[in-house]
């Protein structure tokens, strides 16, 4: 089997999560859904990098790491990160 996945470019993994959803719910199961949320599950929705980008142009005496220590936030949850981003734009 291993042999046949790699010539058609398909991972294992997802061979066995097509072969457990046809098992579970035969042709229908191969059927392709839509997401419902569009959203990537690491990206910061565009309301949050309006307030901080609102904040950063308040407080243009701080620097990216003070702005995120005022606001709260840590590096983990990516606000971090935007401040970082939005500091070089301006």
């Amino acid at each position: 089997m291993k042999r046949t996945l790699e010539s058609f470019g398909i991972a294992r993994s997802s061979f066995y999560k097509w072969y457990k959803s046809y098992l579970e719910y035969g042709y229908d199961g191969l059927e392709t859904t839509k997401r419902t949320n569009h959203r990537q599950w690491n990206s910061i929705p565009e309301r949050q990098k309006d307030l901080v980008v609102e904040i950063a142009l308040e407080h243009t005496e701080l620097s990216a790491r003070e702005l995120a220590y005022k606001i709260g936030v840590s590096r983990r949850n990516g606000k971090h990160s935007t401040l970082m981003m939005e500091s070089i734009k301006y």
